[in-house]
């Protein structure tokens, strides 16, 4: 909904949602409330899967979207 209300705003072409995307790459079918297989563990296992099947050149790229997957389990926005 914010990106379509920023394309319609500024009259771009593209909105890039690039941070967002890492932590939950179903972000753009989300539905409301969110049901249990978009909880960070889902995820991870459904890249898991990719990953297997498509190898990044490195283990380290599985390791930094895990992270990203996670972030919001292991360091909440809001904690202090």
């Amino acid at each position: 909904e914010h990106a379509t209300s920023v394309v319609e705003q500024t009259k771009c072409h593209a909105v890039m949602a690039a941070i967002g995307y890492l932590r939950n790459h179903r972000l753009f079918e989300a539905p409301s409330p969110i049901p249990t297989y978009f909880q960070p563990q889902h995820l991870a296992l459904e890249y898991l899967d990719l990953a297997e099947k498509h190898p990044p050149p490195s283990y380290l790229y599985i390791q930094k979207h895990l992270r990203w997957i996670f972030r919001g389990v292991l360091q909440p926005e809001n904690d202090t």
